[in-house]
């Protein structure tokens, strides 16, 4: 076996994890959200069913984005704990690789404090609408 193919494996692991979270996230906002929006004034849909819908996309990314996160996160930290001063592949790496991939670490994380801070504040407004029996029509 080679002697850095767990350092190969975990740079794939940690490159197409982050292109592929990076995608996801984005689609939601670029795409997916538009569209509902979208829908719902052409189809003259309640809120309430708006509201029901953008829960369930929230409620499945909360379940599959972060594990997604952790794994790709991880993936850097062991990267840059391999390319650190008197690890064997420190001579091997680039100048600057840890910091590299320490950043890559920590902005796969990132989206974290958006989510708490923005995403949630408007997640926790939402039962107003989804619970209410009373249909919230667009005026």
């Amino acid at each position: 076996m080679h002697p850095n193919l767990g350092f190969y494996w975990a740079q794939a692991i940690g490159i197409s994890g982050a292109a592929w979270l990076s995608g996801n996230i984005a689609s939601l906002s670029t795409i997916t959200t538009p569209t509902l929006l979208e829908y719902d004034k052409e189809t003259n849909q309640s809120l309430n069913l708006l509201a029901k819908q953008w829960k369930s996309l929230f409620e499945t990314g909360k379940a599959q984005n972060p594990p997604v996160a952790a794994t790709v996160a991880a993936s850097f930290l062991c990267l840059a704990w391999s390319v650190g001063q008197g690890a064997a592949l420190s001579k091997d790496a680039a100048y600057n690789s840890i910091g590299l991939y320490l950043a890559a670490a920590a902005l796969t994380v990132g989206i974290v404090p958006f989510t708490l801070r923005v995403v949630l504040s408007v997640y926790r407004k939402l039962p107003d609408y989804y619970i209410s029996e009373v249909p919230v029509l667009y005026l």
